[in-house]
Order: structure tokens, then C-alpha cells, then sequence
């Protein structure tokens, strides 16, 4: 496992919004990890998801939200590991992801969903974009 202490980077104390910021996206991948896992259970057991969706589910569905969610929980453990060490990519891809999951959030809002999304989103936003954790990645 590589190094990835401010030390070694020479960016100073790493400030605790961008830890923050961090956590989340950790959050987000263990997320990510165990929607695999569950979509690999539901495609196993049909009758599952027959009581999901009220309606026949193809087993494709369920391996392709494995494979995507597996995917995106990785993409989610890269990109963290990349805000500890100070990757300017890194804190641009959060920003990007951030707003993405906001304007989908605002699709879920009607049903009640996508509040949590939305401002946990709007959080992740404001906190990496601080005066500190933009030093930090040097942008």
C-alpha cells in the first residue's frame, strides 16, 4: 500500500474538510459494494424481486446493477485514495460527481428519495470546495 500522508506530498496538514470529504466517498462506495451484493442475491432468488417490482425482473437486471454498482464502488475507492494523496483530478471528479447526484436527486424528489442525495451532495460541494481544500489540491 502506497504512502499517502500529507508528508509525502508536501501539501501541508491535510485539512478536515477534505477527510470529510473522504469518509463520504468511502461511504459511497461501501454503498456501491453492497448494492453489488444485494443484486447478486436478488438474482439468485427471483421471487425477490418479483416482490420489488411487482412485476417479472429479468436476471440480466439484476447482474447488470451488480456489475455497475461493483464499477462504480471501485471508481469511488480511486477517487478517495486520490483526495488523501492531493490529486487535483480527484477533487474535480467529486465536484462533477457531486453535481451529477444533485440533478438526479432533483428527479427523485417527488417520491421522497432523493432528499438525502440531494443534500448530502450539496454538502460534499461546499466542503470540498473551501478555501483549505482547494490549497490543498493546489487548483
Amino acid at each position: 500500500m502506497s504512502d499517502l500522508s500529507p508528508e509525502s506530498f508536501g501539501n501541508g496538514k491535510r485539512p478536515g474538510a477534505v477527510l470529510a470529504v473522504v469518509f463520504l466517498v468511502f461511504i459511497g462506495a461501501i454503498i456501491q459494494f453492497a448494492t453489488a451484493l444485494i443484486a447478486i442475491v436478488l438474482a439468485l432468488k427471483p421471487g425477490e424481486a418479483q416482490e420489488i417490482f411487482s412485476n417479472p425482473v429479468s436476471d440480466w437486471y439484476w447482474v447488470l446493477t451488480a456489475v455497475l454498482s461493483f464499477i462504480l464502488g471501485m471508481i469511488y475507492v480511486w477517487i478517495g485514495r486520490g483526495m488523501l494523496a492531493g490529486d487535483p483530478q480527484s477533487w474535480m471528479l467529486v465536484n462533477v460527481l457531486a453535481i451529477i447526484n444533485v440533478v438526479f436527486a432533483l428527479f427523485q424528489l417527488p417520491t421522497g428519495t432523493g432528499w438525502t442525495a440531494f443534500f448530502l451532495n450539496l454538502v460534499i460541494l461546499a466542503l470540498n470546495n473551501t478555501g483549505h481544500t482547494k490549497r490543498w489540491f493546489q487548483v
